[in-house]
């Protein structure tokens, strides 16, 4: 996988419209096979092979993610809750402004955390019945668990963050 931060390359045609927003332009006419040459916004980069299969603003942040349907490419834009999961699940810089504004996010967070506190409950029920007719089991459950455990400390996280700069916003 390449990853260019040229501002040319071959994206879904449908995205564009998308894309002109943030400054994107096309660059060429429609491919047979339902890409379009453009020309990204400044700082944005993709990755892939000859179709990128990311595209991502200036910030990291997945924009855009494309993957192929037959012969066909499909596109999906992000919405700034995408950009709260790569925060929280895999640790990426959380970055606010017009595009990803904390009221957009922070609903994406609290129901984050309630999942898992949620999954924290049932399976700490799971453990107490299990542990002394099946220990094995009981033994997953427990790393199951943990990891629940790591992912409510990083929703709760992002959520504090989220909430935090809502409460200091001038206005929404």
């Amino acid at each position: 996988m390449t990853t260019a931060t040229a501002t040319q390359t071959r994206i879904p045609a449908k995205v564009i419209p998308a894309l002109t927003a943030y400054g994107a332009t096309q660059t060429g006419r429609r491919l047979p096979d339902g890409t379009q040459p453009a020309a990204l916004p400044a700082g944005w980069t993709a990755s892939g092979e000859a179709v990128p299969a990311f595209i991502r603003d200036e910030h990291g942040r997945t924009r855009i993610s494309i993957s192929w349907i037959g012969s066909k490419p499909e596109a999906l834009v992000h919405a700034p809750s995408r950009h709260a999961d790569e925060v929280a699940e895999r640790g990426a810089t959380l970055v606010l402004d017009a595009w990803a504004k904390p009221y957009d996010m922070i609903g994406r967070a609290a129901e984050r955390v309630t999942t898992f506190r949620d999954l924290i409950a049932v399976t700490d029920q799971q453990i107490a019945r299990w542990s002394s007719e099946q220990p094995d089991h009981a033994a997953k459950l427990r790393a199951d668990h943990s990891r629940y455990a790591a992912k409510l400390a990083a929703w709760t996280g992002l959520f504090d963050q989220l909430a935090e700069a809502v409460r200091t916003a001038p206005t929404r």
